[in-house]
């Protein structure tokens, strides 16, 4: 008997096959004895350690097989608890890559232990449309009349059958060009979708793309932060990552694979509908964009509403304008690229009196992005070293360095306070600086003595500080008086 799971499951296994094995062998026409010394020498090392130990048996019951397999059933299969039973078979759902056949089986084994006498395959059935992991086929189990238990296993069935063909087509099928679908090849490998004929297309994007990619237990660990209630960690692929637009380029390919007319780039989705006239172009164009809505669906992809261009005969894609007369470079786009690396206007103090200086900006990096003439790096430099005015204030530009303060050896040593309002209510706010630890007063007036009672409340419960860095506006004085609005951090 194995003791790697649930031993209640383990026990009824063991024992039907420890049944099927004494008939079989005609054991059970032998003496009992015998028949107890071979449910002994089966049972295995483990579950013949929980016989001598566990098993409360006189000397009669030793002998007897009948006695030792009730003995062993109440110890393998305690009273159940139905309410908990039944709360772990509603909490059942098809695990990622898990097909319909497991899932059943599972959820038969559950439900064997809840108790639902009669109504067990109506509760298998709900649990199936409620917990199978593909929309659509939820979606088409709801639309059946009179659905059974039978009638929902053979349309999962179905569906995830259709499923793995599809993928395996998919894989197999070599690419090809139809007349209404043209795609030209432009330098070598780069692949640019021409529309030909009359066109209509739609382009789609993603609110903050790189958060619905989730992350492994490792690299989760990877984002720990730390925070005033202790340290979190990102569950998802947090913005501001540098390797975040490729993993969720990559991602976004996979996803949207085998969808024809659909083309996606960073965190945009282009939709191309052609024919030879605005009515085809139209309906091969709303075709492929359903397609493409049951796909984000099903492997749960979110789009944004705010810049979708939706069923317009040009559009704006990564610097293009793709439309019925081909490709075409987006000018206002590139216009406004290059004016933001050509120049710059920035403003120098000389004297008492403001000089404002137009020039370009030295900068190699912008200029050699934009633009390129002979002995460029060598002239930038020269202009840099002969400027005067540059010369004169470059160390007036300087950044300052940030200054900490002393670093406390205990807590409640060194505190900050400040006060903040929050709905129509002022609040003092003082923090550790040894522990981070916050406490927050409401003030029912901004008075110094009001402040005063609440600082003193919160020194008697954690210490005397030896140092308070605050606001000046802060009302600490008994001679202040009141403030009628309040500082922030």
């Amino acid at each position: 008997m194995s003791f790697t799971g649930d031993w209640s499951v383990y026990w009824d296994i063991f024992r039907a096959e420890y049944e099927d094995y004494v008939l079989v062998t005609g054991t059970a026409e032998k003496d009992k004895k015998i028949q107890a010394a071979t449910l002994r020498s089966v049972m295995g090392s483990e579950c013949r350690h929980v016989y001598r130990h566990n098993l409360n048996l006189s000397v009669a019951g030793t002998g007897d097989p009948a006695v030792i397999l009730d003995e062993l059933e109440k110890y393998f299969k305690p009273a159940k608890n139905t309410i908990y039973e039944r709360y772990i078979f509603g909490s059942c759902k098809q695990e990622e890559g898990e097909s319909i056949d497991n899932f059943v089986m599972r959820l038969r084994e559950r439900a064997a232990t809840c108790e639902y006498g009669q109504l067990k395959d109506e509760m298998i059935r709900d649990k199936i449309v409620l917990g199978i992991a593909n929309e659509s086929i939820r979606r088409r189990l709801l639309r059946e009349k009179g659905l059974t238990l039978i009638t929902a296993i053979e349309m999962c069935r179905a569906a995830e059958q259709t499923d793995i063909r599809m993928r395996a087509m998919e894989i197999s099928s070599p690419p090809h060009t139809e007349a209404v679908h043209a795609v030209a090849k432009q330098h070598s490998r780069k692949q640019t979708p021409i529309l030909s004929n009359k066109t209509n297309g739609s382009r789609a994007t993603h609110p903050e793309p790189e958060t619905q990619c989730k992350l492994d237990y490792e690299s989760s660990l990877m984002t720990t932060f730390w925070t005033p209630w202790g340290r979190k960690r990102w569950l998802k692929l947090p913005f501001g990552v540098s390797v975040a637009p490729e993993v969720y380029q990559r991602k976004q390919h996979e996803l949207l694979a085998g969808l024809k007319g659909i083309e996606p780039i960073a965190d945009d989705i282009l939709v191309v509908g052609c024919g030879d006239t605005d009515k085809e172009a139209e309906s091969d164009h709303d075709a492929k964009l359903v397609a493409l809505m049951e796909r984000c669906r099903e492997v749960k992809l979110r789009l944004g509403l705010k810049k979708l261009q939706f069923k317009v005969a040009e559009v704006q894609f990564h610097g293009h304008i793709l439309s019925s007369a081909g490709l075409k470079p987006d000018l206002e786009k590139i216009e406004k690229e290059c004016l933001s690396k050509i120049a710059t206007t920035y403003t120098v103090p000389r004297d008492a009196d403001t000089h404002r200086r137009r020039s370009m900006l030295p900068c190699r990096a912008p200029a050699q992005e934009t633009l390129y003439w002979p002995n460029m790096q060598t002239e930038i430099k020269d202009f840099v070293s002969t400027c005067s005015t540059c010369n004169v204030y470059a160390h007036n530009q300087q950044k300052e360095t940030m200054l900490s303060h002393d670093l406390p050896t205990r807590p409640w040593q060194i505190l900050s306070m400040d006060m903040f309002a929050h709905r129509q209510k002022d609040y003092l706010l003082i923090v550790d600086h040894y522990s981070d630890f916050w406490e927050i007063e409401l003030l029912p007036d901004m008075s110094a003595e009001t402040v005063i009672k609440r600082c003193k409340a919160q020194f008697a419960r954690h210490g005397q500080p030896e140092r308070v860095i605050t606001v000046l506006s802060l009302p600490l004085s008994s001679r202040a008086s009141p403030l009628n609005g309040s500082s922030s951090m």
